[in-house]
């Protein structure tokens, strides 16, 4: 299946954004698309801390695996700051990132078997019933471990 991915993209993070402006700061989001021979599957990750999450995302790469998937989309809010010198940021545990001065942000990303990941990410502040979203941008560098064993 051929298919091109921007315009889902699109409308996934439009989607989120909407859902963000609604709730605020209670909002938490995760998605999941997975593109697969017999069509596109849009999914939902339920957790409520780190291993739930790890235990989700496990459960959509055997998903993927046996839809014989060729690409997994995920976007999720999360935390990030950018580390200023090598190793940082090794320190900090899961879920502790939101207290170390990081921002509010989408994170997006794009992997599978036999392709170079992506991530992007879109900064987000909310002040009172304003939010305020900065520019969709690719990372140059980061660690993504949603996925273990997906794309190798």
């Amino acid at each position: 299946m051929d298919i091109d991915l921007t315009p889902m993209i699109e409308r996934l993070i439009e989607r989120e954004k909407e859902y963000i402006r609604e709730d605020r700061e209670e909002y938490g989001c995760a998605m999941a698309v997975v593109v697969a021979p017999d069509g596109i599957h849009l999914d939902f990750p339920k957790f409520e801390d780190e291993e739930s999450k790890q235990a989700a995302y496990e459960h959509l790469v055997e998903f993927a695996r046996a839809k014989n998937a060729t690409v997994i989309v995920t976007l999720n809010n999360a935390w990030g700051r950018a580390a200023k010198y090598p190793g940082e940021l090794d320190d900090i545990g899961p879920g502790e990132l939101n207290s170390t001065n990081a921002k509010a942000h989408l994170l997006l990303t794009i992997s599978g078997p036999g392709m170079n990941s992506q991530a992007l990410e879109m900064e987000y502040e909310i002040n009172g019933d304003e939010v305020r979203f900065g520019p969709l941008t690719i990372m140059e560098s980061a660690t993504v471990s949603l996925l273990p064993g997906w794309s190798s």
